[in-house]
């Protein structure tokens, strides 16, 4: 039996040899009355947990503790493997809070690990579960190496939509791993969220849900714009459970159908240039994989059938470069636009007689690189300001080639893939 408020020293490797006088650790619990006037007035209790090692013996096994309060869990473990090892002391504070302004509440995590040696290496992961008949909540925060952090989470005004803040309280650059189950009436939502290299400080707002047809949404929002990588992987967001997001903008916002016909995309970015999102079914030999690179302030929809014939087109709402690289199924697909106009549509049928087609509403684009491609067709398109309207080349078996709709560019070449061998076809030559 642990005493509150007071030292506890206990054996838990069951040695009478090990540690001082048999016993291993020391431990301690204070519950305190906890308020804070940031950001309105919010008021909680906080949980606070102190461990001592007190000898050599147990530092390199694995171990866990925690407290059990009702049907709330929380505490820490220091895993058994190469690097690590338990730390001489460890001081864990976990706040649970309601904003009284707001009606939202939440949760802090505050760690200050302390080791005799170097903390390259060591790993430690902090939990804290909620568990009765109807709802269940476990999130655990891993920490490599394991230096001081506070972490925030939050509910928000906006169902869904959750607030995180994390701060590094060390020099030394860490990897967080957040990962929340959450299960009510039958359904389980599993997420884990990477941050590779943690911030001194970083905050957002975030949300994942998932969208028709194997789809999926992401909502990311911030005051900053960051230098680090977010990786997130979820069973709540379709078939591409895997996004990664590279310097992340103050904002985010994307929809998506990863399907080869009737696909769909959306993206709504306010970001510095340096952004890059990939969307992926697996990380091993995806058989979807839709990455979008140096993402600057952009705001378009995309839609797609990747068959034969088949069609791609753009909708933007504002003037943007867009660079895009994707593999569904067979199918790989490459633009590289830099002012894109307002719409942009190819259409295609590849085969002995076909056509290809390409609409911009007259509108310029300055440079464009573009690639549609399967294993027996695809299209090639490279232009320096080039604008076109119902433009269509149609050729037959002997490719008598013939073209209707208007067509008006710097320099253009248009060329398809049929059975293994590329053919131009125009300009003519």
């Amino acid at each position: 039996r642990i005493s509150f408020g007071t030292y506890n020293d206990l054996d838990v490797d069951d040695d009478e040899n090990t540690g001082v006088n048999g016993k291993d650790i020391r431990v301690q619990y204070i519950l305190l009355p906890w308020f804070s006037t940031e950001n309105g007035l919010s008021v909680g209790l906080n949980l606070v947990l102190n461990i001592d090692r007190l000898g050599e013996e147990i530092k390199n096994n694995d171990f866990t503790a925690y407290i059990r309060l009702d049907n709330i869990k929380i505490g820490f473990r220091s895993p058994n493997i190469t690097g690590s090892e338990m730390p001489l002391k460890l001081q864990l504070s976990s706040i649970v809070f309601l904003n009284l302004l707001d009606s939202t509440y939440g949760f802090k995590l505050l760690s200050n690990p302390y080791y005799t040696s170097d903390i390259n290496g060591k790993t430690l992961s902090f939990f804290a579960t909620y568990d009765d008949s109807s709802n269940k909540q476990k999130y655990t925060f891993s920490l490599k190496p394991a230096v001081s952090t506070d972490i925030t989470i939050s509910s928000t005004k906006e169902p869904g939509v959750w607030s995180y803040s994390f701060r590094r309280n060390s020099n030394i650059e860490t990897i967080l791993e957040t990962h929340i189950v959450r299960h009510s009436l039958g359904d389980t939502k599993d997420t884990i969220i990477t941050i590779k290299y943690l911030p001194r400080e970083i905050s957002f707002r975030f949300s994942i849900q998932p969208f028709k047809r194997n789809g999926g949404k992401i909502l990311y929002q911030s005051e900053n714009d960051y230098s680090t990588e977010i990786k997130i992987e979820s069973n709540n967001i379709g078939r591409c459970r895997y996004a990664t997001i590279k310097n992340p903008p103050r904002e985010i916002y994307t929809e998506w159908i990863p399907s080869r016909d009737t696909g769909y995309l959306k993206l709504i970015t306010e970001s510095q240039g340096s952004t890059s999102i990939t969307l992926q079914d697996k990380l091993v030999d995806p058989t979807i994989n839709i990455s979008l690179e140096d993402i600057g302030n952009v705001d378009f929809k995309s839609y797609w059938n990747l068959t034969n014939p088949g069609t791609f087109r753009i909708i933007r709402n504002s003037s943007m470069n867009l660079v895009i690289h994707s593999f569904i199924e067979e199918w790989e697909t490459r633009l590289n636009i830099t002012s894109l106009s307002k719409n942009l549509d190819i259409k295609w049928n590849i085969n002995t007689s076909g056509y290809v087609f390409y609409d911009t509403n007259l509108e310029s684009i300055k440079t464009a690189d573009i690639l549609i491609k399967t294993n027996n067709i695809g299209i090639k398109t490279k232009a320096d300001i080039f604008k076109a309207e119902d433009f269509q080349l149609n050729w037959t078996n002997n490719w008598n080639i013939t073209s209707s709709g208007r067509i008006e560019f710097s320099i253009v070449s248009i060329d398809v893939y049929l059975n293994g061998i590329w053919y131009h076809i125009w300009p003519w030559i």
